[in-house]
């Protein structure tokens, strides 16, 4: 429903602002960081932090260069009856 919908429109939004840093790549870096994060109503943070690191500072770096970039996020819809959101979400980094 509404908030699968609204966690998918969520992912993409970041997806869409990350940036896999050229050095970590040229060094074959990989890794996934999971980003703890609240938001208000407006789609604002609210806080973040690297809840589990990748393994490599460059890639952590990124990530939270990637919420800061992102901000606004998508506002919460009205149907979720929330005002606020705490949220725990993976960000991966892999080679092709």
């Amino acid at each position: 429903g509404a908030e699968a919908d609204y966690y998918a429109t969520l992912l993409a939004w970041l997806e869409r602002h990350k940036e896999y840093p050229r050095r970590a790549q040229m060094r074959r870096h990989e890794g996934v960081a999971h980003l703890r994060f609240t938001i208000d109503g407006e789609g604002h943070v609210l806080a973040f932090r690297v809840e589990r690191s990748s393994g490599h500072d460059s890639l952590d770096d990124a990530v939270k260069r990637m919420i800061r970039k992102a901000e606004p996020l998508p506002p919460i819809p009205v149907a979720l009856g929330k005002e606020r959101l705490d949220l725990v979400v993976p960000v991966q980094f892999f080679l092709k």
